[in-house]
């Protein structure tokens, strides 16, 4: 699907209707916690296996359970679930390596009294709680989605739009992920919202 480059996010307030609600990724789209949680992970590898080679992820941009799995040969289900335990520690401990991306919460503020706006996340509900509380929004979102929402036939987007009866036609999507920019297409969501490092795209069905 071609996009359609949006200058500033601003430029899309004024189709932004009454009936409408906005659906807000976190990690990447409102608040960077990249740099937290790859310290984090790297914190908790070392604490269960030692040493973690400089070049273990050079190629991951954020380090995720599936990317420990790959770059760590014969790791045991134990020193796994260890390390995942550790990192939800470590990442408190260096959450102020986060930071808002201003413009996406400058919207999120603009619009959280006169519109519902819903923060969908496949992060687990502590983590996205925490970092919320962090910054003050937990009290901008109507709702919040997290992961233990979400049933292992469904998505983040799919829970919202069963939980709270959403109409597709009614929606937009800000979020920094093809992946889950694609499965919004799949649901129908009328307007999507695709952050790309710095510039944001505009895509509807």
């Amino acid at each position: 699907m071609p996009r359609n480059a949006l200058l500033h996010l601003s430029l899309i307030n004024a189709n932004i209707s009454p009936k409408d609600v906005l659906l807000f990724d976190m990690d990447g789209t409102l608040i960077h916690t990249d740099n937290a949680n790859n310290i984090a992970y790297k914190l908790a590898i070392r604490d269960v296996l030692g040493e973690v080679p400089d070049d273990l992820f050079n190629n991951v941009y954020r380090i995720r359970q599936v990317d420990v799995k790959n770059a760590i040969k014969n790791i045991s289900e134990e020193q796994f679930n260890q390390i995942v335990t550790y990192k939800k520690e470590y990442y408190i401990k260096n959450i102020s390596a986060t930071y808002l991306i201003d413009n996406v919460v400058d919207l999120l503020k603009l619009h959280n009294k006169t519109h519902k706006c819903i923060l969908v996340s496949d992060a687990c509900c502590d983590r996205v709680m925490q970092t919320l509380e962090y910054f003050n929004l937990k009290n901008k979102f109507y709702a919040i989605i997290t992961k233990e929402d979400c049933s292992d036939d469904e998505d983040k987007f799919t829970s919202a739009i069963r939980k709270f009866k959403l109409n597709p036609d009614e929606l937009w999507v800000f979020e920094d992920e093809q992946e889950n920019i694609d499965k919004a297409l799949k649901l129908n969501i009328k307007h999507l919202i695709l952050k790309d490092n710095e510039t944001f795209y505009y895509l509807s069905k």
